[in-house]
């Protein structure tokens, strides 16, 4: 199978060129930006089924100039990851690339059989953390980029109705892992990957919202859960949550890391007094993953798991080792 990856060269994007480069796939991965070090270290020897180019989605028509060739399936990633500061300064962008990126995304998908438009938990806004979130959860759109997600939503969803198109939306729950970075696009940080670098430091901080309780997922389960939506014999369903399907604390992420990673410690702060803030995290119960588990998928990482690659990565892409060893993605 021929697929595009928009986004192919940040954070989720580049677990999805290795994952499905290693099942075999050939792989276009398309990005504002060229691959950096990190995503030449991480794919490793799946770069040979994988070709790189540029285009800017917001641009009408650059995807075609930039993929001429035939296509099976289109994974669209690419997103601006904002925040209430970034939404202020630069709204127009935000729409550009998360809204009108998906219409040049599907505008080009009329050549595949197949699209899959990776959406974000982020249009649930806030649940009660005890109790799993459905597919058929009301939404709540609180902010820019939830609405720019929700909108692209019903796109596919009007493609998949009124041409035909194999397309469904996959809404995943708090990424971390290996190849979280900035980039032109991902300039905001995960809570997780502060507690990470300040673990691999070894340093000692004061964390706000410890209390704050999420299913973080590895992102190479989400690339696999992907993955199985690409190669499955049909699509029963529009949406489908993407997940751990475990809601822990942010403390208990803290205390994985101080055993993980000597000597890092931690204790809590109130926002005001601490290193980390983790307050603005949004309280939302674990995503209900019963529809993509019906497809064969299952967590790969336990969260003690995930975090001790993401450090491993971290140590040895800082050390200028081989990343793609030992087990690491």
């Amino acid at each position: 199978m021929i697929v595009l990856v928009t986004g192919a060269a940040g954070f989720v994007g580049a677990h999805l060129v290795r994952e499905l480069a290693g099942a075999g796939h050939t792989v276009v991965g398309l990005d504002l930006n060229p691959p950096d070090r990190y995503v030449r270290a991480y794919l490793g020897a799946a770069s040979q089924r994988v070709h790189f180019v540029r285009a800017d989605l917001s641009v009408r028509g650059a995807l075609a100039a930039a993929v001429p060739g035939p296509l099976d399936a289109v994974v669209h990633a690419a997103v601006v990851t904002s925040t209430p500061e970034v939404e202020a300064r630069d709204p127009e962008r935000v729409v550009a690339v998360n809204l009108l990126g998906t219409v040049e995304a599907l505008r080009h998908a009329q050549r595949a059989r197949r699209f899959i438009y990776v959406s974000s938990s982020g249009v649930y806004g806030e649940t009660d953390p005890a109790v799993p979130v459905p597919e058929s959860h009301p939404v709540q759109l609180t902010s820019l980029y939830a609405m720019t997600k929700y909108a692209s939503e019903q796109l596919v969803a009007a493609a998949r109705d009124g041409h035909g198109l194999v397309a469904a939306n996959v809404r995943i729950a708090a990424p971390y892992g290996p190849m979280e970075r900035p980039t032109g696009a991902r300039t905001v940080m995960s809570v997780i990957h502060a507690l990470v670098r300040a673990a691999v430091a070894g340093d000692a901080v004061r964390l706000a919202g410890g209390d704050r309780t999420r299913d973080w997922t590895h992102a190479t389960d989400i690339a696999r859960a992907i993955r199985l939506l690409l190669e499955a014999p049909a699509l029963g369903h529009v949406c489908y949550n993407v997940s751990s399907g475990v809601a822990a604390p942010l403390a208990r992420v803290a205390d994985a890391l101080a055993r993980i990673a000597p000597p890092f410690s931690w204790e809590p702060a109130p926002a005001d007094r601490s290193t980390i803030d983790g307050t603005r995290v949004q309280r939302r119960g674990p995503l209900d993953i019963g529809r993509i588990r019906a497809l064969g998928f299952a967590p790969g990482y336990s969260l003690d798991e995930g975090l001790a690659e993401t450090i491993t990565w971290v140590r040895r892409i800082e050390a200028g080792r081989p990343a793609d060893r030992g087990g690491v993605g």
